[in-house]
């Protein structure tokens, strides 16, 4: 017999033998699940199963074996480029916690809509996924192949003090972007840069004397924060910065006078702006080329409730408790049906877990994936894996 405790929920690891296809389920099969246009009564539609796909994600209808992908394509899953959670109301730190998961290889079901993504959103995911190919590219071809990056003194053209800097290349050895949408509309740009390498060439005069130098600028670490804005020609702006630079040396066979150095290089924003132009102009084409990305824009995160479980076989359904018995919400589906007894405990997870989601039942609800069984004249579904609702604060 299965010991039932709380709301006739089994807490202990029952019988679970008989739990199998066989066992007759009402609601097993899309035969008449309906549509979410047809009332959602019981708000049992939008929900997606989602796993990690390359950079992005794939999504797909529980309980549906034909997803429509809201891009004219429809198959067993779709695609998606991000997992927009602003909807969710979960704090930042908490919806990245989610996505990390993800990453790590864990699993959730989330509810909500496909559609585009949003600008802000896109940009921050390319910026993100742009660092490493910056860290390894090429930049040169993105610089300006006459003008000076830095000039001084030269305002009505190359007098008896001057100095000009023409960047050849700029290296680096490890690149991390950040792009956050604010609330203010914007776009708050973040870069760290490590082993940065910049190899230039000088012309300057002191005197009257003119001179030429080759020259590389080395700087361990470079911080970079300030506003990105994308222009309507696709071009790439980081304005209002401020710059960190940690470790920095001038190298060169024939090094310019210090005077020179001091007229080139007195301020940090005179070498960070070389390299977040650089890095504007490298991005620009990697952005022009993903402006029509889809995401999956989340209203509510389910969270699973065995970290062991693998088998998610079954029906999904969203169980809560009605009295002494257990409704069942086919979920992605207008059917419904009731049943004696949840085993929850058959996935596997602790008994805390198994607690927290018998208290959920009198809530939100808990997601479950599993067979039905029988035990004597009691019907239940024993739990392959179970969902329960992400907490929002309320502050």
């Amino acid at each position: 017999m299965r010991h039932n405790q709380l709301l006739a929920v089994a807490l202990a690891v029952g019988t679970t033998a008989c739990a199998t296809e066989t066992v007759p389920d009402e609601l097993s099969g899309e035969t008449g699940d309906g549509e979410a246009g047809k009332a959602d009564t019981g708000g049992t539609f939008t929900y997606w199963q989602v796993e990690l796909a390359g950079d992005g994600y794939r999504v797909s209808r529980a309980n549906r074996a034909v997803t429509e992908c809201g891009d004219g394509t429809r198959g067993e899953s779709c695609d998606v480029a991000s997992l927009d959670l602003a909807g969710t109301a979960l704090p930042a730190s908490v919806a990245t916690g989610y996505e990390d998961r993800l990453r790590a290889g864990g699993a959730l079901l989330l509810r909500g809509e496909l559609g585009p993504e949003r600008p802000g959103l896109t940009y921050a995911r390319l910026a993100k996924l742009a660092g490493p190919a910056i860290a390894s590219a090429d930049l040169a071809p993105a610089l300006p192949p006459t003008a000076p990056s830095i000039h001084v003194g030269d305002e009505s053209g190359p007098d008896c003090l001057y100095a000009r800097l023409f960047v050849q290349d700029v290296d680096v050895d490890t690149a991390e972007l950040t792009v956050t949408p604010t609330p203010a509309g914007t776009l708050a740009f973040r870069g760290r840069f490590g082993g940065v390498s910049i190899p230039s060439t000088t012309e300057h005069a002191i005197s009257c004397v003119n001179g030429t130098s080759q020259l590389t600028i080395r700087v361990t670490t470079l911080v970079a924060t300030g506003t990105l804005t994308v222009n309507a020609d696709g071009s790439i702006a980081i304005a209002d910065t401020s710059y960190q630079l940690d470790g920095v040396t001038y190298d060169s066979a024939n090094p310019p006078p210090a005077a020179i150095y001091d007229l080139l290089f007195s301020r940090p924003a005179a070498i960070g702006t070389i390299v977040t132009s650089s890095v504007a102009l490298a991005l620009a084409p990697r952005l022009a080329t993903n402006q029509h990305a889809r995401a999956l824009a989340a209203t509510e995160v389910w969270l699973p409730g065995s970290v062991d479980a693998t088998d998610l076989s079954g029906v999904f359904v969203l169980a809560k408790q009605d009295g002494t018995r257990i409704l069942e919400r086919r979920i992605n589906s207008t059917r419904f049906a009731s049943i004696d007894e949840l085993d929850l405990a058959a996935s596997g997870a602790t008994g805390e877990d198994v607690a927290r989601a018998t208290a959920a039942l009198g809530g939100d609800g808990v997601l479950v994936v599993g067979y039905r069984y029988t035990d004597g004249a009691k019907h239940g579904r024993a739990a392959n894996q179970f969902w329960t609702k992400a907490p929002v604060p309320l502050h």
